[in-house]
């Protein structure tokens, strides 16, 4: 019984690393779009 439990928590653990990394790499490729398309608005980021 604790095994069953022990295999499902640590799948929800899986999922939620997946999906935390998803999140970052869609996040990342908005952040490099957004630098190509707007460079002056970086500049204001780095110094703001």
């Amino acid at each position: 019984m604790s095994l069953v439990i022990l295999i499902t928590v640590e799948a929800e653990a899986r999922l939620k690393i997946f999906t935390e990394e998803k999140r970052l790499s869609i996040g990342e490729e908005m952040y490099q779009f957004r630098r190509k398309v707007y460079p002056f608005e970086e500049k204001m980021y780095r110094f703001g």
